[in-house]
């Protein structure tokens, strides 16, 4: 019995360690999201605020897409591409997530970090 035991406290040891370290990274690295960056292939095309509650026409190149932004999260509500998976793929909110349009090349990523215009 006593055996069982160390097993049992050992794997515990191991359990809180493994958690205490990934919400330690967690924290460490969580970082508030707050702007919207909008690419046509590499290139970052509108930069804006995730505070806002707006929706904004992305016209590239006869391309059609409309990015809403509402209560800190984003989404494609509109686009003409063919299969539609960028409106298919719903809200993202978290700094890091993306959403993307492959027949447009138009990338929407979330971000906490303010980056330049690359016009």
């Amino acid at each position: 019995m006593k055996k069982y035991k160390k097993d049992i406290i050992i794997i515990a040891i191991l359990l809180f360690t493994v958690l205490g370290t990934y919400f330690i990274f967690f924290l460490m690295n969580h970082k508030e999201a707050r702007y919207v960056y909008i690419y046509k292939g590499d290139t970052l095309i509108e930069t804006y605020s995730l505070n806002k509650n707006e929706a904004y026409d992305i016209e590239i190149d006869n391309d059609f897409n409309r990015v809403v932004i509402n209560q800190g999260t984003v989404f494609i509500e509109d686009a003409d591409c063919p299969d539609k998976l960028c409106v298919k793929q719903g809200k993202i909110s978290k700094s890091g997530e993306s959403i993307i349009c492959l027949p447009h090349k138009v990338v929407v990523k979330i971000s906490a970090e303010e980056r330049e215009n690359d016009d």
